[in-house]
């Protein structure tokens, strides 16, 4: 518990925690500003409730969430991913490995890059839900679908999207569970990342970051072309989408086998010293 502890501590005195949570708080006001210009000065019958008008259901502010979803494993993997990596080059490492074993060491690292990643996208982007909640009625007048509020069930429902049932019984639960989805999704990349970077121990500190980066994109691009757009991860993160949770399960076990592949394989059993 003592490593987790110091590793806890190092990650909250980076800089670069706390660039992508000011990142992510910017974003989120953003997706609030763009909402509340969109509406500002309109009759309530043309205002839309606070659950359709966050960063995740927001049609105004869906571009803001497009650009986290494609910058999605750069922002999470700048956290604190690259940390045994820094360890390694700067000669901490010798010192730590003559007080704790190595497993130890680098799993608790693990344990606190995702850890991190996760409590980070979600605070940061939770602030929006909170904000948005405050400032637009709970019940709207009008809608994204257009469709009279009343209007649950029929055409304001389609079984064939994600978690739609729970969209329309309690949007503000549907929002929750993105964000908890998308928090997750972000830890598992960082972690990905994390491992990446035992490969790349003798490269430059961007090396790995970019093979990270280039991965996700080489995957949306390659099942793009095989004409399964719709299984790519940026696309099963989307708030709003066909499908099940069956495609978010598959990339969740592809995400932590290779990464459990990476940490182990090519981190505790790897010679450093």
């Amino acid at each position: 518990m003592n490593i987790i502890k110091m590793e806890f501590l190092a990650c909250f005195k980076r800089k670069e925690i706390h660039f992508v949570m000011l990142f992510l708080i910017a974003l989120s006001l953003l997706s609030y500003s763009m909402e509340c210009i969109a509406f500002y000065g309109s009759e309530m019958r043309f205002i839309r409730s606070s659950n359709e008008s966050t960063i995740f259901l927001g049609v105004y502010a869906s571009s803001v969430m497009s650009t986290i979803l494609m910058m999605l494993p750069l922002i999470s993997s700048l956290i604190y991913s690259d940390s045994f990596y820094k360890d390694y080059h700067n000669g901490v490492i010798k010192v730590i490995l003559t007080r704790v074993r190595k497993s130890d060491y680098i799993l608790s690292k693990a344990a606190v890059v995702f850890v991190s990643s996760f409590m980070t996208f979600f605070i940061a982007l939770f602030i929006n839900l909170i904000i948005v909640k405050v400032t637009f009625p709970t019940v709207g007048f009008d809608n994204n679908y257009s469709l009279p509020p009343y209007d649950i069930g029929v055409q304001n429902f389609d079984g064939t999207f994600f978690l739609d049932f729970i969209r329309v019984q309690s949007p503000f639960t549907f929002n929750i569970m993105i964000l908890f989805i998308l928090s997750f999704f972000s830890g598992l990349l960082s972690l990905f990342t994390y491992g990446v970077y035992f490969l790349f121990l003798d490269k430059n500190r961007i090396f790995g970051l970019f093979f990270s980066f280039m991965c996700y994109i080489v995957s949306m691009i390659g099942l793009y072309m095989l004409g399964f757009w719709k299984f790519s991860l940026a696309n099963q993160l989307q708030p709003v989408h066909e499908g099940t949770f069956q495609p978010l399960i598959i990339w969740g076990i592809i995400l932590i086998a290779i990464s459990i592949y990476l940490i182990v394989w090519k981190g505790i059993k790897n010679e450093f010293i």
